[in-house]
């Protein structure tokens, strides 16, 4: 599937090709298989534009994650909750202290941190996965 975005005078072509598990970065597979294993891939997509290529994968659930073009995990959306294995461990800490059985419906990796979305409100971290 082809995508036309209109960005600044310029048009850009998004490109969306679905591809198997294993063409996926290593690291992608990885994290799929570490941190979201107990959900089951029903599609991934390679998506490129001129400027970078990235990867879009549904899983069983609603769930689907961004990876960029390394296999680096970016955003990890559910209509669920997201499974402890999702987190690094301080920020897991943090929300098993202060929302213990709540529903865990985001989780976004920024170059300075993460941001998590539990019971409907937004939480920030850092790197290190402290709360601000």
């Amino acid at each position: 599937m082809a995508t036309l975005l209109f960005m600044g005078g310029v048009v850009q072509a998004q490109v969306h090709r679905s591809i198997k598990v294993n063409q996926l970065p290593s690291a992608a597979r990885n994290y799929l298989r570490d941190g979201l294993g107990s959900f089951d891939v029903k599609r991934v997509d390679m998506v490129v534009d001129s400027f970078k290529t990235s990867y879009e994968v549904y899983l069983v659930g609603n769930t689907k994650v961004n990876f960029n073009r390394d296999g680096g995990w970016r955003i990890i959306t559910t209509s669920t909750s997201l499974p402890e294995e999702a987190f690094p461990g301080e920020i897991w800490q943090y929300l098993k202290e202060n929302y213990f059985g709540k529903p865990i419906t985001r989780l976004q990796r920024y170059a300075d941190g993460y941001q998590v979305t539990v019971d409907g409100k937004d939480e920030s971290f850092d790197l290190r996965g402290n709360h601000k």
